[in-house]
């Protein structure tokens, strides 16, 4: 399981009790209504993520645990790019668990992407969405040269294969699409590999049919409205082209240049609430670790009620690199309110607090069954993993399934 500082498990449960409750978006009377960061989310009532797909607001969880082979991933995701993906045991690219989805890409000097997406039928879009995964991308990863990479969760709506006006290139216009992803980019503006939000709204800057509120300028004239997205960086500025601050309401937090390392474990999480049709009241926030690192009110994402959020994919590639590279993703959590890190608190099933399931504990719980040991108060309350407040092999059996 995954290795995370965190609070203690009571205390954790019961503030994001009071947050979540507390967070209905429709009754806000500003952009910036409070929002749950740290443990203070879905996470917390599920130790170690266990169990975490059961909650009701959870639409998908995700541990890459339970396939042998990548085709088995189509048992719960829309497509896949079986070719440039694989799942990854090597001890050092886990961060828990047994295993995790490796994306490839190899050399090259055309654009190429690769990744997984899940759409949502038409009786379960939704207008917000929370997707919390977990992304380490390789040293070797270097886009210094290139005009395009993605390499992020991105949330949208009609989006993809939706006919003409889907797809990059063509502007959003309040009834064809919208978009966001969460990724990290190497620019002129910023040094380093820093995080923003390439986002398609009908108020992108540039568009080259209607000016946006954000900007008066608009970027020189081209056919039927095409232009890439916005970056939107953690301090406001929208690039590319002019790198001025965009217009986020009253309100707005112009936060630090948020930069990552390559090599390392993150834990990432999106917000996209979509707004209501004639309104300005759409957000986009994002959390690391989290930390809320941006968050963007005053968005408008749609002029119609139909276009709702249908679809979270992850995504890796770029336009051209010089050495084949990677990224790893696991632990991902698609949801409706806030999920927030892995809990790791009292495991369940981590009877001897080692920080693992395995043999050991299973062992333990035998034992005790067996009236050969006794578990102290707080080991049998971690070894009842049906919560029936009673041990016995029902609970030896789902934590040997547990263990393997």
């Amino acid at each position: 399981m995954k290795k995370l500082i965190c609070l203690k498990l009571a205390t954790v449960i019961a503030l994001s009790t009071t947050c979540l409750n507390t967070v209905n978006p429709s009754a806000a009377t500003n952009f910036y209504y409070p929002l749950p960061s740290g443990n203070y989310g879905i996470a917390s009532k599920y130790a170690g993520d266990f169990n975490i797909g059961s909650d009701p607001e959870v639409i998908l969880a995700e541990d890459f645990e339970n396939y042998s082979k990548m085709s088995d991933l189509r048992r719960a995701w829309s497509t896949i790019n079986e070719d440039h993906m694989n799942l990854s045991s090597d001890r050092e690219n886990l961060i828990g668990g047994k295993q995790s989805l490796q994306l490839n890409l190899p050399a090259q000097n055309i654009e190429r992407y690769t990744g997984l997406d899940l759409n949502l039928p038409e009786n379960k879009r939704q207008d917000t969405v929370f997707v919390r995964y977990y992304q380490k991308i390789d040293k070797s990863y270097s886009i210094s040269n290139t005009t395009s990479n993605h390499n992020g969760a991105s949330i949208s709506s009609r989006y993809y294969n939706c006919g003409a006006d889907s797809g990059p290139g063509i502007c959003a216009n309040g009834t064809n699409k919208f978009l966001a992803m969460l990724q990290s980019t190497q620019s002129t503006v910023f040094e380093g590999h820093n995080m923003m939000i390439y986002t398609y709204h009908p108020d992108m800057r540039y568009n080259s049919q209607t000016p946006s509120p954000f900007d008066k300028e608009i970027r020189p004239s081209t056919p039927r409205g095409e232009q890439y997205g916005d970056h939107l960086y953690p301090d406001g500025t929208v690039c590319p082209w002019t790198y001025k601050k965009g217009n986020y309401g009253e309100g707005f937090v112009e936060r630090p240049i948020y930069r990552i390392e390559l090599g390392e474990w993150y834990c990432y999480e999106l917000m996209l609430k979509a707004n209501a049709p004639g309104q300005r009241d759409g957000r986009l926030t994002a959390w690391i670790n989290g930390e809320t690192v941006m968050d963007f009110g005053n968005m408008r994402f749609r002029d119609i009620e139909d276009l709702k959020i249908d679809s979270v994919g992850f995504t890796f590639g770029c336009a051209s690199t010089p050495t084949a590279t990677k990224s790893w993703f696991d632990n991902i959590v698609i949801a409706t309110s806030y999920i927030g890190p892995i809990y790791e608190g009292s495991l369940k099933g981590d009877i001897n607090s080692d920080s693992l399931v395995d043999g050991t504990d299973i062992a333990m719980l035998q034992e005790h069954i067996l009236a050969q040991t006794a578990l102290t108060d707080k080991q049998a309350v971690i070894a009842n993993m049906d919560s029936d407040e009673t041990l016995d092999v029902f609970d030896l059996v789902m934590l040997r399934n547990k263990a393997i």
